[in-house]
């Protein structure tokens, strides 16, 4: 609660903190992976981002907060755009 609390403050570095932290006690659940995911997306941390969006979908039920279609739509999303960086970068 008190992440999502920072979150909502856009005190965006603290809440990242305590999702990391929270996600070490406790990997297996759902809704911290699911909001660490959000939190890494919105801060560009893609990579990231992928990682805790694949461990949603790898052991959560689908639900309103993290639909399961949204979640994989989500995840090609960065993917391109992060193979789109990869390629321009390559070139430069």
């Amino acid at each position: 609660e008190t992440a999502v609390a920072l979150s909502h403050m856009n005190r965006s570095t603290e809440s990242l903190t305590l999702y990391r932290h929270l996600a070490t006690q406790r990997p297996d659940d759902p809704r911290i992976r699911f909001n660490l995911a959000i939190t890494c997306d919105a801060r560009g941390l893609y990579p990231e981002a992928l990682v805790h969006y694949e461990a949603v979908l790898r052991g959560a039920a689908p639900s309103p907060q993290n639909d399961t279609e949204t979640i994989i739509q989500r995840m090609r999303s960065i993917r391109r755009y992060l193979n789109t960086t990869q390629s321009q970068a390559k070139r430069q």
